[in-house]
């Protein structure tokens, strides 16, 4: 003799559920009744079988309410060539063969310089490279980790949100370098970009067990120790405080909600405004000379 425990129209709902009570050791038989399909167990088994299915599904409606699909907000690939049209750009502009002006020694981080009150050269020194290696790599992981914001937040608002990264992590690393400590380089605002999408996987992650929502944390810290440490001329300094940045940025940004980020003008506020940040600070740095 057998008791019916689930039914269901569609068989492979029925395997589902035989699996789970398979793997809590009950026993199972299938019958199709009625145009549908009936999981039967032994009377013996019926009460914790009914219990196992009821933990199944209600983990399963758990996790579907934590991670519901809301769709790909706009701008994500649209984002990461712009950003790789003006960093290409200023680099061009700062050879010798470009500007005709020493673009590195008006727009370099320099401490001193810095913290005298050019808060400007926070955001030109995210424009400028050493070499063509160091443009490259900047370049990939730029877009790379800029598309994957993009995705969440929209290409305007993950941009924006970069540039303030970039802009705090090289402000506090010339508060705590030597007056003489001079930074270049977009990676200041590629860890920044990180630290925002930790920070938005933390609050993802943060309704689950105590010990898992801490996974996003772990793997940024990874991430920055394998990607942002090494190397003689790499400010490690400056990738730590903006991916700090990124994360602070980041929780704050996560209050901003689905419906705006799906709006177009609100991205291209934001797009707008992460170039015109970076414009400003090139005026500022050429009206020095």
């Amino acid at each position: 003799m057998t008791t019916p425990v689930f039914s269901a129209g569609d068989f492979k709902q029925i395997k589902e559920h035989r699996l789970v009570l398979a793997a809590a050791g009950i026993p199972t038989q299938t019958i199709q009744k009625n145009g549908g399909w009936q999981l039967l167990v032994r009377p013996d088994d019926s009460e914790h079988a009914i219990e196992e299915l009821q933990d199944y599904r209600s983990e399963n409606q758990s996790r579907t309410v934590e991670t519901p699909h809301l769709g790909i907000v706009p701008g994500a690939a649209w984002g990461s060539l712009v950003y790789c049209f003006v960093i290409g750009s200023i680099s061009t502009l700062a050879a010798s063969w470009g500007y005709g002006v020493n673009l590195s020694e008006i727009g370099t981080s320099v401490a001193a310089n810095v913290t005298s009150g050019e808060w400007y050269r926070c955001v030109t020194a995210l424009t400028l490279h050493l070499d063509i290696g160091h443009l490259a790599s900047n370049l990939l992981f730029g877009s790379f980790f800029g598309f994957l914001l993009g995705q969440s937040f929209g290409g305007g608002l993950a941009w924006i949100l970069i540039v303030i990264a970039g802009f705090l992590g090289n402000l506090m690393n010339a508060y705590f370098q030597g007056a003489g400590h001079q930074s270049i380089g977009a990676s200041t605002a590629v860890f920044g970009a990180l630290g925002i999408m930790v920070a938005e996987a933390f609050q993802t992650f943060s309704r689950q067990n105590r010990y898992r929502k801490w996974t996003p944390i772990l793997g940024g810290i990874m991430l920055l120790s394998f990607l942002g440490v090494g190397g003689e001329r790499t400010d490690v300094m400056a990738h730590v405080f903006g991916f700090v940045a990124g994360i602070a940025i980041g929780f704050i940004a996560t209050k901003i909600s689905h419906q705006r980020r799906m709006n177009l003008a609100f991205q291209w506020a934001g797009g707008v405004a992460a170039l015109l940040v970076v414009c400003l600070a090139w005026t500022l740095a050429l009206r020095s000379l």
